[in-house]
């Protein structure tokens, strides 16, 4: 997996505090930003770790390794692991047709048995584990799939680190804040297909090669101190991220 971004979209993805003061070197923040991120990226439980993305139907979604699950885990230590049970936006963990859960299933660490489980939209989302696999709900629009992660994972194990642009001083900027009165909420589109409600606080205004821009930071969660700039450039159709 190759990530290359251009420096503008580094620097605005990060606080102000990893630059630090006018005078200070900003390269550095940026080289142990970089280190940091491919550090997260390849975390037992980083990005690289993703396996599956199931969107959960009405009623019942089987999981496990066989073939004849709804939701099929190719790496679950067992063949059928259990059921998904969604009704009016709530699940439920059920036992798979044997009737008994693997021994080796865990919810927040405890042996599963039938309960109600915790999107991630929660204070506490259920922590679905077994094996090398771990699993978590996840809540967008009207709809709630199964997020897995294997520590395994190939894309994980295989990892080489990131591809970067040389970083361009021309693009160090120092940005004018201008909050709100009342911050706004946007529908920010997700690369699932749906939009999620964000709070914007405010405005940053700067002058880059005698033009002058203004771009509005999202805050990722209600009570952030940390502004979060979704910025994408022409590279991102063939070679940085999307």
């Amino acid at each position: 997996m190759k990530h290359k971004l251009m420096l503008l979209s580094i620097i605005l993805f990060l606080p102000a505090a990893v630059f630090g003061q006018a005078g200070q070197d900003w390269s550095k923040g940026l080289t142990e930003w970089r280190e940091q991120r491919a550090h997260n990226l390849q975390a037992p439980d980083g990005w690289l770790s993703v396996v599956g993305l199931d969107w959960l139907v009405d009623k019942d979604s089987s999981f496990g390794s066989s073939e004849d699950n709804r939701i099929h885990l190719e790496s679950a230590p067992d063949a059928h692991l259990g059921v998904f049970h969604l009704e009016k936006d709530a699940v439920r963990l059920l036992p798979p047709s044997a009737a008994r859960f693997p021994a080796g299933l865990r919810v927040d660490g405890q042996p599963a048995h039938v309960e109600p489980l915790a999107t991630d939209d929660s204070k506490n989302p259920s922590k679905i584990t077994d094996g090398s696999l771990t699993m978590y709900l996840i809540h967008r629009g009207d709809r709630i799939a199964l997020r897995t992660k294997d520590s395994q994972a190939a894309a994980r194990l295989n990892f080489h680190g990131l591809h970067w642009y040389d970083p361009n001083p021309d693009y160090v900027i120092h940005a004018r804040w201008i909050p709100y009165a009342k911050p706004r909420i946007e529908q920010i589109p997700t690369i699932l297909g749906t939009t999620t409600p964000m709070t914007v606080p405010g405005v940053a205004e700067f002058t880059l090669q005698g033009q002058t821009f203004r771009l509005e930071p999202v805050l990722e969660e209600p009570n952030d101190t940390s502004l979060f700039f979704i910025v994408r450039d022409k590279t991102s159709a063939s070679k940085t991220s999307g």
